[in-house]
């Protein structure tokens, strides 16, 4: 205790908001809900991305008949659209990476179960069935922060 009290009168904690603050600067370990994507929304998400780049396509085609809006630069736009689909389609690559590592390990260790029931079976023993394997219906990933996991 004495020793979070020196912290706090030496400005190096804060313990009422649980931030950590060391010369000044204050860090904060706290992500978005909605930056957490799982692998069937990211590819929603994809496409619509896709579908307002066209349209921002389109919309630059007929910038001469059709004024645009104020303060809306259509190569921004579409940067900033394209960036986020890009940051979409490496998180989709992040899921499958993790789910075939996950599968791998699960395959590992259902293959060794196997083969004590094999060993088991051989030796004359009762073997009970197995049962039901479970996994995450809806693994996620977090795009605003590739070293943080919102869930696997």
């Amino acid at each position: 205790m004495k020793v979070l009290q020196l912290a706090q009168q030496l400005k190096v904690l804060k313990v009422v908001q649980f931030t950590v603050a060391a010369d000044g600067t204050k860090v904060l370990a706290s992500a978005s809900k909605h930056s957490a994507v799982s692998y069937a929304h990211a590819g929603e998400k994809i496409a619509q991305l896709e579908l307002e780049v066209q349209q921002l396509l389109t919309k630059a085609g007929q910038v001469d008949t059709n004024p645009l809006q104020d303060g809306l630069t259509i190569p921004a736009e579409i940067t900033r659209r394209q960036e986020r689909q890009a940051a979409l389609e490496q998180a989709r690559v992040e899921i499958e990476a993790r789910a075939q590592a996950r599968y791998a390990v699960q395959l590992a260790r259902h293959e060794a179960k196997l083969a004590v029931r094999a060993a088991k079976k051989e030796r004359g023993e009762t073997v009970r069935a197995s049962p039901r394997q479970r996994r995450r219906p809806n693994p996620r990933t977090n795009t605003t922060s590739p070293t943080r996991k919102a869930g696997s």
